[in-house]
């Protein structure tokens, strides 16, 4: 097979396939759940990197597997299906078809009139930047990216950008990967941050503040990261538009019951995504809420046969992924996998830049298996342990977790990437690549750039 931006991901699954095999056949006798459990966790992410199966096959897989052989409780193998992230993705669902239905989608395309015309990168950068924007004013990283989804995708459509074309497929990434990768460095902006900082204060005293974390990760990981993601859109989904649609069309007529009604759905959930540190209502359960308005068919948005009209197997590939993560940690693959890395890549206690890069990588890898949330749950109580062994502060030992835990491999890591999925269009298998380019593009010229910085700052 010739190895190239396409091909990879189903090479990388075949070899999880593989490491999966050799896993299994080289595990002690009696290895009990956690012996069983790694084989499985890994040909599951193989599956999907690789694209093998569909992916709601794979999920039900994971879920049959793992409860029939009782390897863990279902309490855990399930725990995706309490998550928020899910319920978002599916009330994300409800309020796309419901634009599409009602017709608001088309008519919020008439906002683009004022980007006919741009070049493919101007239209990107100006995609990429208002997802950096959002950042700062809307803390829930699947919100953000539900929310920026449905601006761009009628506007891709207005200019000529058709869903399943390379260029629609470009927008709708750089709109995922444009507010999420950069919001890692700015700290109340995802979950794995908070985890973060939440374990570390109750487990050690220590905290860090706003500016503290900005300065030390944003100039590098977050505008880096952004320039990354617009520098490979432009890369591989350029291409001439479309004619516009809608182009010498009348203007439209006043908005419909159904417009209004929609419209008011979204302006208050909006509201309230925004001012979620003020009221703490989670933007899931307002997503939620707005989605149970429009499916009830007397509200006059959705008829009684909505349901009947969305993709619900991506609801099992999200609640399996997130599952993924919790049995990873209630099996204490997490741990083992820490102290395996660290026997590869051993600590020399000095402080300076060998160690530096091993408490990069050590959470870069073991996201793959945990999630990205699962990361600071299994490090921060070793935080103590690794800044003995590497000569670091405890918060630095913290911080370095940063630029490992944001190098995603594989979209699984992270449900709001995968909550992106659906609501995108955009094929799994093109979130795969993303990530694994920009993955490349830190290991090669971020990280480095990054290290640079942390001498700068007199950190390392």
């Amino acid at each position: 097979m010739k190895v190239n931006a396409r091909t990879l991901p189903k090479i990388l699954g075949a070899g999880l396939i593989v490491a999966a095999l050799v896993a299994l056949i080289m595990q002690p006798a009696g290895g009990g759940a956690a012996g069983w459990g790694l084989p499985i966790l890994l040909v599951t992410i193989g599956l999907w990197s690789g694209g093998f199966l569909p992916d709601h096959v794979t999920a039900l897989g994971f879920f049959a597997v793992l409860l029939l052989f009782k390897l863990a409780p279902p309490e855990v193998v399930l725990s995706g299906f309490t998550s928020s992230a899910l319920w978002l993705v599916l009330a994300g669902l409800v309020l796309g078809l419901a634009m599409d239905e009602t017709g608001l989608g088309k008519r919020m395309a008439g906002l683009a009139r004022g980007l006919e015309g741009l070049s493919y990168p101007r239209l990107v950068a100006v995609v990429v930047g208002l997802g950096l924007a959002a950042i700062f004013f809307m803390p829930s990283a699947t919100g953000r990216i539900i929310m920026l989804l449905g601006i761009v995708a009628p506007l891709a459509v207005h200019l000529g950008y058709h869903p399943g074309s390379r260029g629609y497929s470009g927008l709708m990434l750089a709109a995922a990967f444009g507010t999420f990768l950069p919001a890692f460095s700015v700290l109340p902006s995802n979950v794995p941050n908070m985890v973060l900082a939440g374990t570390l204060e109750k487990l050690t005293g220590h905290s860090f503040t706003f500016v503290e974390f900005f300065i030390v990760h944003f100039p590098v990981l977050g505008v880096g990261r952004a320039l990354a993601v617009w520098a490979l859109v432009c890369l591989l989904y350029a291409e001439p538009p479309g004619p516009l649609v809608g182009a010498g069309a009348a203007a439209p007529g006043p908005l419909s019951k159904g417009e209004r009604r929609l419209a008011a759905v979204l302006l208050l959930a909006v509201s309230l995504w925004v001012t979620d540190s003020w009221h703490h209502i989670s933007p899931a359960w307002v997503a939620l809420a707005g989605a149970v308005l429009c499916l009830y068919p007397r509200f006059g948005v959705l008829g009684a046969d909505a349901m009947r009209k969305l993709n619900m197997s991506m609801i099992f590939h999200v609640g399996a992924v997130i599952g993924l993560g919790a049995v990873a940690n209630h099996l204490g693959l997490g741990a083992w996998m820490a102290e395996a890395i660290l026997g590869w890549m051993p600590l020399s206690g000095d402080g300076h830049l060998h160690d530096w890069a091993v408490l990069v990588i050590l959470p870069m890898l073991l996201g793959v298996l945990t999630t990205a949330p699962g990361v600071p749950a299994v490090l921060v109580p070793m935080a103590g342990t690794l800044a003995a062994r590497s000569g670091f502060s405890i918060d630095s030992v913290a911080m370095l977790q940063v630029p490992g835990l944001s190098t995603i491999l594989l979209p699984h890591q992270v449900p709001p990437l995968m909550a992106a999925v659906p609501v995108s269009g955009v094929p799994y298998h093109e979130f795969v690549r993303m990530c694994l380019l920009t993955a490349g593009v830190s290991v090669v010229i971020l990280l480095p750039l990054d290290a640079l910085w942390w001498m700068v700052l007199g950190r390392l």
